[in-house]
């Protein structure tokens, strides 16, 4: 038990630490360009420039972001991937779940992606189609009957769909990595 709130707490301090890291960083960047411009425009500005204040703004609003929408990508051993229209698919101990807002229960996904407002998944050879934004789920009874759909309605078909791990890969590395907590 100890050792879970030790790791906990390391957690908490490293994402405290790229907070702290990211918001010195913006804050050096926004106080060069409003002296770079200052200079550039040839005005008699009185400015002062205050690094703690932004600097404290940038830390407030990267927690902010960190426990939003679009900046929770999970703690601990849930992971978030977010779809649009406030959904989101959760992964924790690598099974991918999705709870349809129509309904009372998890669906477990197999792979999946997400194309025009749909998120086209598998679960248990069992297709689906949810439209995000009605918050409509579609069960077919076949590959074939999905693949048929999807033809017709320019969703992928079920051979694209990818696990849960690649994607959310896909999602939050790069420049969210690095230019977000």
């Amino acid at each position: 038990m100890f050792i879970f709130i030790l790791i906990a707490l390391l957690v908490i301090l490293l994402v405290a630490l790229k907070i702290a890291l990211l918001s010195a960083i913006y804050t050096l960047l926004i106080l060069i360009l409003m002296f770079l411009f200052i200079k550039i425009s040839k005005r008699e500005v009185l400015f002062m420039y205050k690094f703690k204040p932004v600097f404290w703004t940038f830390c407030l609003l990267l927690v902010v972001f960190c426990f939003s929408y679009y900046g929770d990508h999970g703690w601990w051993d849930e992971a978030y991937l977010p779809l649009g229209h406030g959904k989101r698919l959760a992964n924790s101990e690598h099974m991918t779940y999705f709870s349809p807002e129509s309904t009372n229960y998890i669906v477990n996904v197999d792979s999946f992606l997400v194309r025009n407002d749909h998120l086209c998944f598998a679960s248990d050879n069992e297709f689906y189609d949810y439209r995000l934004d009605a918050g409509k789920l579609i069960k077919y009874n076949s590959q074939r009957h999905y693949d048929k759909y999807a033809s017709v309605n320019y969703l992928p078909p079920a051979k694209e769909f990818k696990q849960f791990q690649p994607q959310y890969d896909a999602y939050w590395n790069g420049w969210r990595l690095w230019l977000l907590p």
